[in-house]
């Protein structure tokens, strides 16, 4: 996958670094992102990574078709107001995925039968839930 015009900021950065430990290679260049993931494998996500930003919820739903499982810490960034991740899980759910977790950490488990189609109404308005659920049912 090759994507163009990527800002060079931290956040892109951190993604790039979880992407990396999953073994995907990665080249970031020019603002010019190149990523190469079909060698990549299942671990649950670092937390000293991925607790440090908000997008790295946004591995569970491809995590999820992939491996059927994701494991991650309550993602982080910036504080600017209320940011629950209830409507992420409530679509999870929707889609047939089982739904764990803690104080400290977030495990989703796809069931043997796989996910299920399900015509979802989001209890909220939530750009970052609604493409992670794509991302899942997709």
């Amino acid at each position: 996958m090759v994507l163009h015009n990527i800002p060079d900021i931290g956040d892109v950065r951190a993604m790039i670094s979880i992407l990396q430990y999953l073994g995907a290679q990665v080249s970031f260049e020019n603002n010019t992102l190149k990523v190469e993931s079909s060698q990549a494998v299942y671990k649950p996500l670092p937390a000293e990574i991925a607790s440090k930003i908000r997008g790295s919820l946004l591995f569970a739903g491809p995590m999820l078709v992939r491996f059927g499982k994701c494991e991650l810490p309550y993602p982080g960034g910036c504080v600017i107001g209320k940011r629950p991740i209830d409507s992420h899980l409530y679509g999870f759910e929707a889609l047939g995925v089982v739904v764990d977790h803690t104080d400290t950490c977030i495990r989703l488990t796809v069931p043997k039968g796989g996910m299920k189609g399900n015509l979802i109404r989001m209890r909220e308005l939530s750009v970052t839930a609604t493409e992670n659920v794509l991302m899942a049912a997709v």
